[in-house]
Formats: structure tokens, C-alpha cells, sequence
């Protein structure tokens, strides 16, 4: 994984994810410069560069070798419990209803997404149990 600071002229993807590397363009930064062709618009952005399966590994919790965690690596890792929560959901709300189900999973999926109040992140975090 590595993580650079990018310039462009065109506003970049958020998301880029490819067989063999994805991009993460995070923490965009608009400004207007000026050159000898005019003034034109420059987006900064921070670059999260994963190589082939490093992504995967990032949303199941576990960090590429010398990586730190941070709000962005963190987002990561909370989209794939999001995502599996509303499966269940799904499950639970449209194909085999049981309400009790239903609802164990939406409380999992809220306290999932308060983590970001834990004291300690992004660094480490404390995930609830997934429902039975």
C-alpha cells in the first residue's frame, strides 16, 4: 500500500478498484491557479494506493504490512460490516421474515457505525458481536 498526494485538473473518482490495484482518492482539496494559459481549477487529493488483495484484506480488518490505521482504512473496514449487515436485513425484512432478527441486525449495524466515537479510533476499535 502506498499513500500519496495527487494533483489533477479533473475531479478524480472516489473509488477506483482494478484487477491489480485500487485507488482510494480521499481528502480532495479544490484551489484555482493560474498559469500562462489562464487560471484554472487544481484538485489535491490524498491517494490510496492497494495493490491486488490488499483492499479485500482492509474491509476484513486486517492492515497491508507497515500500514497505520486511519479514517480512510477504517471506512473501509466499516463499508464491508455495513454491506454484510444489510444483507441480513434484506434477509430478514424481505425473504424470511422475523422481525427479532430484523432487529438485532439494525442495532449491530448502528453500533458498527458509532464506533467512530470509540475513544481510540481510528487506531483501534472495538467491533459489537455480530448477531446469532
Amino acid at each position: 500500500m502506498e499513500i500519496v498526494t495527487s494533483r489533477s485538473a479533473t475531479k478524480q473518482p472516489a473509488n477506483i478498484v482494478g484487477p491489480t490495484v485500487t485507488l482510494i482518492n480521499t481528502n480532495e482539496q479544490v484551489t484555482t491557479e493560474k498559469d500562462e494559459h489562464g487560471k484554472h481549477t487544481v484538485y489535491t487529493y490524498t491517494q490510496y494506493r492497494l495493490d491486488a488483495g490488499e483492499y479485500e484484506l482492509i474491509s476484513v480488518g486486517t492492515l497491508p504490512t507497515g500500514a497505520v490505521w486511519d479514517e480512510q482504512l477504517r471506512s473501509i473496514e466499516r463499508g464491508y460490516l455495513y454491506s454484510e449487515a444489510d444483507k441480513y436485513l434484506m434477509k430478514y425484512t424481505s425473504y424470511a421474515p422475523d422481525a427479532n432478527k430484523a432487529a438485532a441486525w439494525t442495532a449491530y449495524k448502528s453500533a458498527v457505525h458509532d464506533t467512530v466515537n470509540q475513544r481510540s479510533y481510528p487506531q483501534t476499535v472495538e467491533y459489537p458481536s455480530r448477531p446469532e
